[in-house]
Parts: C-alpha cells; sequence; structure tokens
C-alpha cells in the first residue's frame, strides 16, 4: 500500500503472527523485495491451488475434495495489478502531474494525481480494491487497484461531494471545508480510481499500454475484449464466438486441472471428488448479449463516433466535383475506380478516388 508522502510503501510485517496490527513496516521504492513488484497481468496456477487444499493431510477427505473442486472449477484464473506507481515508476517520476518534490524542488517520489482538477497535491489513498468481475477476451479475472481521495478546494469533483454534503447536513460548504470537520469525517472527499478512464487518457501512453483496461459501473473490461466484439456482423454470432473461446479456455484450464487431481488421487481416495459439469459454472460464462451491445453502444457514444467522425473529415479529396453524378459517373468509370455512398435517398454523398489504370 502506497504512502501519502509518494516515497514510502505500508507493508504487513511477516515477523508478526497476527495482520490484526495492519500494515505498520515502511520502506521506500528501493527497499522493496523486488518480487513484490507484480506483472500486471498474471494467471494463477489453478491445479496448485487446488492442490493446496489437501493441506498437510496424506490423504483426501471429502471437504478438502469439495475445497478442490470449487477452487478448481470456480475460480478466476486472472489477476490484473493495477498500481502505476509500483510498476510504471520510472516513467511517472519524469510526468509532471505525477511528481513529489522536496523542500528543494527536487523529484523525490511519485503519488496518482486527481481524474478531475489533474494534481496530486491534496491526494491520498484510501484503500486496495479487489475488483470483480473484469471481463477478459478469454475468461473473466480479478483487478486490483487503488481507491484515491482527493480534497483540493479547487476541484470541481470534491466542490461536488461538499455541496451534496452541507445540503445533507444543513451546513454551509465554508463549515463543511473547515479543517477540523474534514479530519472528523474523512470520508468527504472526491473518490476515484488509479487507473480511471480519464487517468488512462492524462498519462503517458507507455503507462496506458500496460493496463489495457476500461473501468465500469460493475467491474471491468478488457480492451482486448473491445476489439474483438466491435466487428460488423450479428450481435447473437460475435456472443456465440464469446461463449464458445470462454468454454474452451474453461475445458483446457479448470477441468483439466480438476482431472488431474482426480488421476493423481489414490482409487480408494476418488469416491470424495464430485463428478464435473459438462459446461463452465455460472459465474464464469461471459457477459450476456444485452451486456455486450449495452458495451458497444456506451463506446460508440462516448468514442468510437467522434474518432470515426474525425478520420472521415481528415480525409480530404485532391479533387472535388459538383456536377450531375449519373453522366459523371458513367464517363468517368471508363478510367477510374470510384466509391460511391448513398445515405437514405434525399441525401447524397459521393467520394470519387482517383486511380489511373496502367
Amino acid at each position: 500500500m502506497p504512502n501519502d508522502d509518494g516515497i514510502h510503501f505500508r507493508l504487513f510485517n511477516t515477523s508478526q503472527s497476527s495482520r490484526s496490527t495492519g500494515r505498520n513496516l515502511i520502506r521506500r521504492y528501493d527497499q522493496l523485495d523486488p518480487n513484490l513488484i507484480l506483472d500486471s497481468e498474471m494467471n494463477f496456477d489453478i491445479r496448485r491451488l487446488a492442490s493446496n487444499c489437501k493441506g498437510n493431510r496424506t490423504k483426501w477427505t471429502k471437504d478438502t475434495a469439495e475445497s478442490a473442486y470449487d477452487i478448481a472449477l470456480s475460480l478466476y484464473p486472472k489477476i490484473y495489478i493495477a498500481i502505476p506507481i509500483l510498476k510504471c515508476r520510472h516513467i511517472l517520476l519524469n510526468f509532471v502531474g505525477t511528481q513529489v518534490f522536496d523542500s528543494a524542488g527536487e523529484v523525490v517520489g511519485v503519488r496518482d494525481m486527481c481524474d478531475k482538477c489533474e494534481s496530486n497535491k491534496f491526494v491520498s489513498y484510501v484503500s486496495l480494491r479487489v475488483n470483480k468481475p473484469v471481463h477478459g477476451y478469454e475468461c473473466k479475472g480479478y483487478a486490483i487497484d487503488l481507491r484515491c481521495a482527493c480534497r483540493n478546494p479547487e476541484c470541481s469533483g470534491f466542490r461536488e461531494v461538499v455541496a451534496k454534503k452541507a445540503v445533507a447536513t444543513s451546513l454551509s460548504e465554508a463549515s463543511v471545508l473547515q479543517p477540523q470537520y474534514l479530519k472528523k469525517n474523512t470520508t468527504v472527499a472526491y473518490h476515484f480510481s488509479n487507473i480511471s478512464e480519464r487517468l488512462m487518457k492524462l498519462y503517458p501512453s507507455a503507462v496506458a499500454s500496460c493496463y489495457q483496461l476500461h473501468n465500469r459501473a460493475r467491474g471491468m473490461l478488457s480492451l482486448r475484449l473491445r476489439r474483438s466484439i466491435f466487428v460488423n456482423e450479428m450481435e447473437s454470432h460475435t456472443h456465440a464466438r464469446l461463449t464458445q473461446r470462454y468454454h474452451e479456455h474453461w475445458l483446457a484450464t479448470h477441468l483439466r486441472a480438476y482431472v488431474d487431481i482426480v488421476r493423481s488421487a489414490a482409487p480408494e481416495e476418488r469416491r470424495f471428488f464430485k463428478v464435473p459439469p459438462k459446461t463452465a459454472p455460472h459465474d464464469l460464462l461471459p457477459m450476456s448479449i444485452s451486456t455486450m451491445n449495452g458495451i458497444n453502444d456506451t463506446f460508440w457514444t462516448e468514442h468510437d463516433r467522434e474518432r470515426i467522425v474525425a478520420t472521415i473529415q481528415s480525409n480530404v479529396p485532391r479533387t472535388q466535383l459538383s456536377a450531375d453524378w449519373t453522366f459523371e459517373l458513367a464517363r468517368l468509370g471508363k478510367d477510374f475506380y470510384f466509391y460511391v455512398y448513398l445515405f437514405k435517398n434525399t441525401f447524397f454523398i459521393f467520394f470519387i478516388t482517383f486511380l489511373f489504370s496502367c
């Protein structure tokens, strides 16, 4: 867990028998164990995790076999570690919006910036969050990100929170903004994810390329999956291919791991293992076709339409003609190739691409 100073990280003390004391071990970035700086995307070893259900026992029991069944066949097989200030720290140290300075004006650390006011001066870290599901290209997964808070008096997001709090408590906004009140009411802040869509647009492209995720109201979406469903075909065909891809991944990963565990068990212990289903559990199935269509509609409204229009507007023909197209197309068709676009019946646009035939 990163500290608010942008320099240190709070860790659990592994020498203590209990974690009830919280993360009380403070370390700088250069003091961290390299194994703690995880890749941005990792796959679970399903077979190993399910086999660990046996524990220190020499034989499988009914309870341990049922636990192995649940883990092997129902656990999300992938996890995304979305903490750029760890994985991409060397990039963010050179990015103005995330730099932390000492009294001499030297860059000494990194802290995420607010996606509203684009400043990190008043940002603090609230907690680590586990988001699920992350709808991936061939399976679902988990994602770990940071819940951040901004209390910049000039931040539009924070001012909106303050206004709502003032109405709810019958106080003035000035009273809500008092340091004593904010200290007692720590939830009065603008909260955001450290990998929000806007931050991924503001950060250097090298950071965004490491985290191909899109935040949604419920879970996340991998951009690889997004690209795969943005195709010119019937939605039912797209969803059928998605379902088949998920099913094949479940067979090759989950079912295979479970069968291997059962085969490795002693013959007298195999009776404890339940017969696996022929299809994946409901929680491991892909999103519904209505959700898929909703995602496509959202992207079209917020992203795709603007990009397509910009692309069309950037394609300016060298030569433009204004004429009765019937005779012009008939005349030019002998020596040129042309494309015609007809919208409805009353509005006509045509672009001619001049390609001299050799």
